[in-house]
């Protein structure tokens, strides 16, 4: 059974990202370049 997603995270997520501190400071790293590439990159409105 899926667990519920916590939005209060860095990344919301719902697999208990917190169990895993080096892939969850990896993700937190990663995450705002993805965020800006998406935002250059990503879908026209």
């Amino acid at each position: 059974m899926p667990r519920e997603i916590d939005y209060s995270e860095n990344i919301p997520n719902n697999v208990e990202l917190a169990s895993d501190r080096r892939l969850q400071r990896a993700l937190e790293n990663w995450q705002p370049r993805f965020a800006d590439w998406w935002t250059e990159m990503g879908p026209v409105d």
